[in-house]
């Protein structure tokens, strides 16, 4: 895996295991006929430098992160395409819904 300048290598890291993760979480769910509507991960792998940075526990970024989050909620419910491994939105309503049920 190349780094971008600015990157945090750590986090790019548990991104991709943890990516890969989902994808093996939903595989099991679906083997064993348990509903998906009780699996719920929200993920996202969009954050970049300060946000992304496991260390920088300034006030300020810690504020960007809750904004981020707040707006990871008001996403669509998504899950992961077995065929391509794409998460893909399904029709469930946002996240904040689904955490609500």
């Amino acid at each position: 895996m190349v780094s971008e300048p600015g990157a945090a290598p750590l986090v790019n890291l548990f991104t991709q295991a943890s990516q890969d993760m989902d994808v093996y979480l939903s595989t099991i769910f679906q083997a064993i006929s348990v509903s998906c509507d009780n699996y719920l991960r929200i993920h996202d792998d969009t954050l970049v430098k300060d946000l992304a940075s496991a260390d920088l526990a300034t006030k300020k970024n810690l504020e960007n992160l809750v904004k981020f989050a707040k707006g990871l909620l008001k996403q669509p419910v998504s899950l992961v395409n077995l065929d391509n491994g794409i998460s893909e939105p399904v029709n469930r309503g946002t996240n904040e819904e689904a955490l609500r049920r």
